[in-house]
């Protein structure tokens, strides 16, 4: 049998309308009993299929190597 893939806690900042659509989607679809059924599997799948595409485009399809460094902590830059 296959292990479930470990999973890690993270903070980021999402705007606020793709915030709402997003758990009113999981929130209906979890409540039809159908797949995505959480927001984080929403988001896991959709950023699974979105380093996919990005591999393809950037990388010869493979996937990057891990980097040591830590990436930039704080709120982001205002646009």
């Amino acid at each position: 049998m296959a292990e479930k893939p470990t999973k890690v806690r993270a903070t980021l900042y999402l705007s606020r309308d793709l915030w709402h659509e997003a758990r009113a989607a999981a929130l209906d679809i979890g409540s039809q009993g159908k797949e995505p059924a959480t927001l984080s599997s929403l988001f896991d799948e959709a950023l699974a299929r979105e380093l996919a595409r990005l591999r393809r485009k950037h990388n010869g399809s493979r996937p990057w190597a891990p980097h040591r460094a830590r990436l930039p902590g704080g709120r982001p830059p205002s646009k």
